[in-house]
């Protein structure tokens, strides 16, 4: 996490780690298609909602933190980070993703 990153991302930090939890880092835009149907689809689905209950979800509107996003290095949304419970980037997603794929991501993430 960079330093001098916001105190949102800092407190969901720290409260994945007091928890013992991992982190979801979805980086989006409201004009990115991609990105609204992730949500609407993949992150409204029951199973995956069920296990996102099991980490801490963390959305970053790019176009509000455009420096946070350059320091992930990232390039284009939606960009999707999954971080263990250590805090290292463990998977990355660079497009929509269906639940079915999400959730085996997730699972592994989980384990």
């Amino acid at each position: 996490m960079p330093k001098d990153a916001p105190t949102f991302l800092r407190d969901a930090f720290e409260s994945a780690r007091k928890a013992n939890q991992p982190i979801v880092l979805d980086f989006w835009a409201d004009w990115c298609a991609p990105c609204l149907q992730l949500k609407k689809v993949t992150f409204h689905d029951p199973e995956v909602v069920k296990l996102l209950e099991k980490v801490q979800l963390v959305f970053v509107d790019l176009d509000e933190y455009p420096a946070l996003g350059t320091a992930y290095g990232v390039e284009s949304v939606p960009d999707v980070f999954l971080i263990d419970r250590e805090g290292l980037i463990v998977d990355r997603l660079h497009n929509f993703v269906p639940p079915g794929e999400f959730l085996e991501r997730l699972r592994r993430l989980l384990d």
